[in-house]
């Protein structure tokens, strides 16, 4: 196991500016540089699973994780069956991340009800495990009514499961019974709020809180342009995606400025929902500007007691930008 100074991850997904083939060389130089792991996110573009199966064969020891399968987008089922397919497939290096998304997407794309995330994300857990466990899966709770099979190929090595949390309850609910919780947009000393809920999940499932690995998707980018993309990254999260990234920084001591940019985005003043993101969310939750100051962030971040920070590149990034800062941030 690395020490927590030496962990890094990264997040990219392929998009206009960079297809799959981009994607596997950014992951090669990812794994030649020493870098832990790299989550694919998966929105309403490429899917997660095709891109981490092409990873999984292009490179040989970097960790491959989902960043992250909703739990309303497949069954628990067939999440446990990709899961055993891209263990065996990867060479024993998957992580499995999941979690709810939110109702604009579940409901106006998947089409399905967004209803009770939390209790969920609980059941498609304890699913995915006794499927995972090679046990016969009879399960009736809450609407599932499984019963009579068992996988097929059950993998020889567990695979982790991550949650990705936001709010109390749910990062409560990583505390209890998550191998991992994937947090977002973390504030440098403003964290321990959320600690304060993982560690009551613990407690409550008499957990030692040093099991639950915190790695969180820290938006980072290390070129001329980086405030420019990151700014607007803040600004489409606080701004277009829900309510949830909302309340998370209004939670970390940012209200009157998050409610400003909500509102500016909400009216279609974009470009001053972006000039509205403040400075200091800027220098708080990214890794961004000269490269000294992004690596000093990346070491106050472990000091808050983020064990695996994930550098999470902005929408419009190019494959030399990206490559740039994966150099200057290496472990």
């Amino acid at each position: 196991m690395k020490r927590d100074v030496d962990r890094l991850g990264l997040s990219l997904s392929p998009s206009r500016e960079l297809d799959i083939a981009a994607i596997a060389r950014v992951a090669r130089e990812a794994e030649s540089l020493g870098y832990e792991s790299m989550w694919i996110p998966e929105t309403w573009g490429v899917d997660a699973v095709s891109v981490l199966a092409a990873l999984a064969v292009s490179t040989s020891r970097i960790r491959l994780a989902s960043g992250i399968f909703s739990v309303f987008s497949r069954s628990p089922v067939l999440i446990a069956q990709t899961a055993a397919t891209l263990q065996e497939l990867s060479g024993n290096r998957f992580i499995l991340g999941l979690g709810a998304s939110g109702p604009a997407v579940v409901e106006r794309w998947h089409g399905v009800p967004f209803s009770s995330p939390i209790e969920r994300s609980r059941l498609y857990v304890e699913i995915i495990r006794l499927a995972l466990s090679g046990s016969r899966v009879d399960y009736r709770k809450h609407g599932f009514d499984l019963s009579g099979f068992t996988l097929s190929n059950p993998p020889s090595v567990a695979v982790p499961v991550y949650i990705a949390a936001i709010g109390p309850n749910n990062v409560r609910l990583c505390g209890e019974l998550a191998d991992g919780w994937l947090p977002i947009f973390v504030a440098r000393g403003r964290m321990q709020v959320f600690f304060d809920s993982l560690s009551d999940g613990a407690a409550g499932a008499n957990r030692d809180l040093a099991d639950v690995d915190v790695a969180a998707f820290v938006p980072g980018l290390v070129a001329e342009r980086s405030d420019e993309l990151l700014r607007r990254q803040l600004a489409y999260y606080i701004g277009g995606m829900g309510t949830f990234y909302y309340t998370f920084v209004k939670r970390m001591g940012f209200a009157a400025e998050a409610h400003k940019v909500r509102q500016l985005w909400s009216s279609g003043g974009r470009r001053l929902a972006v000039a509205a993101v403040p400075q200091q969310l800027l220098d708080l939750c990214t890794l961004g500007g000269e490269a000294e100051a992004a690596r000093q962030r990346l070491d106050l971040l472990r000091e808050d007691g983020v064990r695996l920070p994930i550098v999470t590149f902005p929408h419009g990034s190019t494959e030399a930008e990206i490559s740039h800062t994966l150099n200057v941030l290496a472990p």
